[in-house]
């Protein structure tokens, strides 16, 4: 769990649940459509890919606005996927943290990601950071 001092759980928020702008900053994100709303839960077309390889898949996402966001899917790649983030305010500003559980349907794709998976998710975290300071002015860590 990472503290931001001059961001609100609310800001935060908001900027995860912006899923159709990940394309812009998520790394190997190339495309992300709501495709149904049904109040706070929302279903979203994916797609993913780094160099030639695109996996095209549907996530469902629950809003829980300002607290969480919990986005989960076992399409397309996936026997199972789930990214788990959390707003606490904390003093002026937001303790975030954001799990992420995967496994790959296919046993060469898990190999893979094993390999890569910290820093997959050290980049994720990063773009996240670097697009609230673009949104919302920088903001140290502790």
């Amino acid at each position: 769990m990472r503290f931001y001092p001059r961001y609100s759980p609310e800001q935060l928020f908001a900027l995860a649940a912006d899923i159709e702008s990940y394309p812009s900053f998520v790394p190997g994100c190339r495309a992300a459509r709501i495709l149904d709303r049904d109040g706070d839960r929302l279903r979203v077309e994916n797609v993913f890919g780094f160099g030639p390889l695109r996996h095209i898949f549907e996530t469902r996402a629950e809003l829980k606005p300002p607290g969480e966001l919990v986005i989960v899917s076992r399409d397309g790649p996936w026997r199972h996927f789930s990214m788990n983030w959390r707003f606490l305010p904390d003093r002026a500003g937001c303790r975030m943290s954001c799990e992420v559980a995967l496994e790959f349907e296919s046993h060469m794709l898990n190999l893979v990601a094993s390999v890569g998976a910290v820093e997959v998710e050290r980049q994720v975290l990063a773009a996240f950071e670097h697009r609230a300071a673009k949104l919302f002015g920088p903001a140290e860590s502790s």
